[in-house]
């Protein structure tokens, strides 16, 4: 949950979006990190759990995602 904090505080700082981190873990490590991009991207749907899915999916075929675990957190301050 730790580098889901720091992706959410990247989202803020940078004006990229909302107060939002997502990771998708597997076997206990990160496969990957990512933050709210609504703003920078001018996408409604780049939540941060839906960019972490794209980015994901670009690494790994679908496939092989059964046994990932995806973790959201936004950042009450």
């Amino acid at each position: 949950m730790e580098k889901a904090v720091e992706e959410a505080y990247r989202a803020t700082e940078g004006g990229d979006g909302g107060p939002f981190g997502a990771v998708i873990v597997r076997d206990g490590e990160v496969v990957i990190s990512c933050h709210n991009m609504v703003r920078r991207n001018t996408d409604p749907s780049a939540h941060a759990e839906v960019t972490a899915i794209r980015e994901v999916n670009k690494a790994t075929p679908y496939s092989g995602m059964c046994h990932h675990i995806l973790l959201v957190l936004l950042l009450c301050q």
